[in-house]
C-alpha cells in the first residue's frame, strides 16, 4: 500500500502516489489536522471536538465526528491509501505515525539535521539541508484553519521556520552567498520588521554584497520601528552587525593608505585609491603644533593583512595605526570609501561533482600561475555553475573586487553585450571615470586593476574578439570566461605591450609616466572542458533538487531519469524541478513521459529554462553549410557516430556537403558543440549528443517539409 502524504505548510493537502486525497469542507479539514496536530497518539473525542468547534459544539457532536472519520477514511481509499491509518481508539482517534508522512516532521528532521552538519563545520551541506527543509513551506500554516487550537500549532512551526531561515542566512553568508541572502530575507524582513535576527542577517548579507548604504539604511529603519514599537534600542548582534558595516568589515585592507599627496593637475580619468579605508576625521586642537605624519611603509605583498586599530597615544588627536607600524594621525587621512565591487551572482544551489574541473581552476590561484582560463562545453552542460562555486569559494583570495559580466554571446533576446558597455561598466564599479574613447576605456581598466587582487568573470562570451578588450595582464588578477566554443590561445593574447602607467604630479621633476606593472608575458590560459555528468552525480543533483528520500525510494527510476537526459545538467534540473512542484508525483511517471523520443524536449522545459532553445541558440550560430550538414544528419540513424566518409555524409547521401568540405563541416559542428568530437582509437567518430539528436531530427523534418 502506498504512503499517505499530509502536507500542513500552507493549505492542508493530502494524497497517495501523486493522487490528491479529496478531504471535504474546513469541519473536516480542522478535524485531519486535529489528528496531524498528535500524529500517533490517541486523540479523546472531547478534544477533537474542541479543536474543531471550540465553544460551538454541536449536540450530536461525537455523531459529526465518527460521520468526519468515515468520510475521511473513504476518501483515502478512494485515493489508493489504506483507510486504517485513522484508527479508532477506546476513546478516540488516532493517526497511524506508520502509515503516514507529514512535510512538517519532514522539515524538523531536515533541520535538525542541518544543525548537526553545521556543528561539525559542514556549513554548505548545512545549507542545503535547511534550505531543504525551508522549501516545503508553501504558504502559512495549515491556511483557513483558524482555531486556537491550530493556530498555536501554525504559530510554533512559523517560529521554527523563521529561527531556521536566520540560521540558513548564517550559513549562506558563511558560503560566500550574500546575494542570495538579501534575495529572501528582504521580503521576510518586511513581514517581520521585529525580528532582529533576520534584520541582522540582512544588514549583514548587504554589506557583505557591496550595498553599504542600504544595509546602514536597513539597521537604522529597524532601530526606528524598535524604539516607536517598543520604546527599546536594537539588541547586541544588531549593533554588531552595524558597527562592522561602519569598520568596512568582512574585508580588511590588504594595501596601505597613503597620505594625501600634493595637489596635482587632474588627469583626464584615475585609478581608484586601492584598499583605502573610511576614516573619520578628528582635527587636533588649534592651540597644539601640528605634527608631520610618520610616512608609512608599504608592508610586504605577501604578508597576510591584519584588523587596523586607533591609537589614543598621541598628544596630536587620535592615531590611525595598521599593526605593520605605520601610523598617520587620523586628520590626514582622506575620507575615501573602498571601493570593492562584489558582482558576482548567486552560486547555483544544489552543485555536485566537478571535482577535475574545480582542481584545474585552482592553478589560477599560483603566483606564476596561468591568469586566464576558459570554461568551454555545450549548452546546459553548466559551465557558469562551476565558475561561480569556484569564484565564490575563492572570494576571499580577491580581496580587491570581483567582477562579473554576462556577455550574451549565446541569448535569444537580443545581440551580443558588446565589450565597450562591459568596460563601462566595469570602470564605473571600480570608481573610475569612464574615457570617451574605446581604446582608453580599455587602458584604464586596465591601469584600474594594476597592483590589485582581483576576479574578472566573463560569462557566456559568444568571440574571441569579445573579450579580448576585457582581458587583463595584472600580476594579481584572473580571468575566467565560459564559452560553448573552445577559444585559442593567440586569439585570447592579453594586450601585454600596451604601457600602463600612473598619473604624476605635473611639477614633479620625473619622467612623463612611472611604470607601476611590467609587461612580462602571461602564462598560457588554460583550457576546462566541462563534459556532462556521470549517472550517479546526477541522480545526487536529482535528490538534491526533489528530494533525497523520493530517489532513495526509486532509485533505478532516477537513474533512468539521469540516462534519458544523457548527463547534461540543464536537463537534470528542469526534470528536478518539475518533480519538486509535485511532491505527490513518483519519478517513474515522469521517466515514462521522457522515455518517448517525440516529445522528450517537450518535457524538458520549466520555469523559462528550455533544452530545445538553449540548443538551438549553437544551431543559430552556424554557417548556412554547416546547418544544412547538421538538418541532414538528424535523418541518419548511424550509432558508430560520423566521419568523412561514412554513410550520411558524403555527398550521395543528401547531406548536401562537398566530398572535399565535409570534414571540415564536421569540424564546424563540433566546434560549436554540436557533435561530440571523436575522442581516440575507441571512438574514432563524430557523435551526437542524445538530445542533441532528438533536436537534429526535429529541424531534418522541418527540413524535409
Amino acid at each position: 500500500m502506498a504512503q499517505l502524504e499530509f502536507l500542513v505548510l500552507g493549505p492542508l493537502e493530502a494524497g497517495v502516489a501523486g493522487h490528491p486525497v479529496r478531504l471535504g469542507g474546513s469541519r473536516r479539514r480542522a478535524l485531519l489536522a486535529a489528528l496531524l496536530l498528535e500524529t500517533g497518539q490517541a486523540v479523546p473525542v472531547d478534544r477533537l471536538a474542541r479543536t474543531v468547534w471550540e465553544d460551538r459544539r454541536p449536540t450530536s457532536v461525537r455523531t459529526q465526528i465518527s460521520i468526519h472519520v468515515a468520510a475521511l477514511r473513504k476518501a483515502v481509499k478512494a485515493a489508493g491509501g489504506d483507510p486504517g491509518v485513522i484508527v479508532t481508539e477506546p476513546h478516540g482517534y488516532r493517526l497511524d505515525a506508520e502509515g503516514v508522512r507529514v512535510d512538517a516532521h519532514e522539515a524538523e528532521r531536515r533541520i535538525a539535521e542541518g544543525r548537526e552538519l553545521a556543528a561539525a563545520g559542514q556549513p554548505d551541506q548545512a545549507a542545503d539541508l535547511l534550505g531543504q527543509a525551508l522549501a516545503l513551506w508553501r504558504g502559512p500554516v495549515l491556511a483557513g484553519l483558524d482555531t486556537t487550537a491550530i493556530t498555536a500549532w501554525a504559530r510554533r512551526l512559523d517560529a521554527v521556520r523563521l529561527a531556521a531561515v536566520e540560521e540558513w542566512a548564517g550559513l549562506e553568508l558563511a558560503c560566500g552567498r550574500p546575494r542570495e541572502v538579501v534575495e529572501h530575507l528582504t521580503g521576510l524582513v518586511d513581514d517581520h520588521p521585529l525580528y532582529e535576527g533576520l534584520r541582522e542577517k540582512l544588514v549583514l548579507a548587504l554589506s557583505h554584497a557591496g550595498r553599504q548604504a542600504d544595509a546602514l539604511a536597513c539597521y537604522h529603519r529597524g532601530r526606528d520601528l524598535l524604539l516607536q514599537e517598543l520604546g527599546l534600542e536594537p539588541g547586541p548582534g544588531l549593533r554588531q552587525a552595524q558597527h562592522k558595516v561602519l569598520r568596512g568589515h568582512p574585508a580588511p585592507p590588504t594595501h596601505l593608505p597613503r597620505p594625501a599627496p600634493a595637489r596635482q593637475a587632474q588627469p583626464p580619468y584615475r585609478p581608484p585609491a586601492t584598499q583605502t579605508e573610511l576614516a573619520w576625521r578628528e582635527q587636533p586642537p588649534h592651540d597644539q603644533p601640528q605634527a608631520k605624519p610618520a610616512q608609512p611603509t608599504q608592508p610586504p605583498h605577501n604578508r597576510q593583512p591584519t584588523e587596523p586599530a586607533w591609537r589614543d597615544e598621541s598628544p596630536y588627536g587620535r592615531l590611525w595605526a595598521h599593526p605593520t607600524g605605520a601610523v598617520w594621525p587620523a586628520c590626514d587621512l582622506p575620507q575615501v570609501a573602498v571601493v570593492r565591487p562584489a558582482q558576482l551572482p548567486p552560486p547555483v544551489r544544489g552543485f555536485v561533482g566537478r571535482a577535475p574541473e574545480l582542481r584545474a581552476l585552482d592553478r589560477l590561484l599560483a603566483q606564476d600561475g596561468p591568469r586566464v582560463a576558459v570554461v568551454s562545453g555545450m549548452a546546459g552542460v553548466g559551465k557558469t555553475a562551476l565558475v561561480l562555486r569556484w569564484a565564490h569559494q575563492m572570494a576571499s583570495r580577491f580581496p580587491d573586487g570581483q567582477l562579473f559580466a554576462d556577455l550574451r554571446g549565446y541569448d535569444a533576446g537580443g545581440e551580443p553585450v558588446p565589450p565597450g558597455s562591459v568596460l563601462e561598466r566595469f570602470l564605473r564599479a571600480l570608481g573610475v571615470g569612464v574615457p570617451r574613447d574605446p581604446a582608453e576605456q580599455a587602458a584604464a581598466f586596465r591601469e584600474a586593476l594594476a597592483g590589485r587582487r582581483a576576479l574578472v568573470v566573463l560569462d557566456d562570451a559568444g568571440s574571441a574578439e569579445q573579450v579580448r578588450p576585457l582581458l587583463v595582464n595584472a600580476p594579481g588578477c584572473r580571468v575566467i570566461i565560459t564559452a560553448r566554443r573552445r577559444l585559442g590561445e593567440t586569439a585570447l593574447a592579453v594586450p601585454i605591450n600596451t604601457p600602463i602607467h600612473a598619473p604624476v604630479p605635473a611639477a614633479a621633476p620625473v619622467p612623463a609616466a612611472v611604470p607601476v606593472a611590467t609587461a612580462d608575458p602571461a602564462p598560457v590560459p588554460i583550457d576546462v572542458p566541462v563534459d556532462v555528468l556521470p549517472v550517479p552525480e546526477c541522480v545526487e543533483l536529482v535528490g538534491r533538487v526533489a528530494g533525497s528520500r523520493r530517489v532513495a525510494d526509486e532509485r533505478e527510476a532516477a537513474e533512468r531519469l539521469a540516462g534519458l537526459c544523457g548527463g547534461l545538467p540543464l536537463a537534470v534540473r528542469i526534470a528536478a524541478a518539475k518533480l519538486a512542484r509535485q511532491p505527490r508525483w513518483p519519478l517513474s511517471g515522469l521517466v515514462g513521459l521522457l522515455a518517448d523520443e517525440r516529445h522528450r524536449l517537450d518535457e524538458l522545459v520549466c520555469d523559462g529554462l528550455s533544452v530545445r532553445d538553449s540548443i538551438a541558440l549553437s544551431y543559430r550560430e552556424l554557417p548556412p553549410e554547416a546547418a544544412r550538414l547538421f538538418d541532414r544528419l538528424g535523418l541518419v540513424e548511424q550509432p558508430a557516430g560520423f566521419g568523412p566518409d561514412l554513410p550520411g555524409v558524403r555527398q550521395d547521401d543528401r547531406t548536401g556537403a562537398r566530398p572535399g568540405n565535409a570534414a571540415e563541416l564536421l569540424r564546424q559542428l563540433a566546434h560549436a558543440q554540436l557533435l561530440r568530437p571523436p575522442g581516440g582509437p575507441s571512438r574514432p567518430h563524430y557523435r551526437f549528443h542524445e538530445l542533441v539528436r532528438l533536436f537534429a531530427r526535429e529541424r531534418a523534418a522541418t527540413a524535409v517539409r
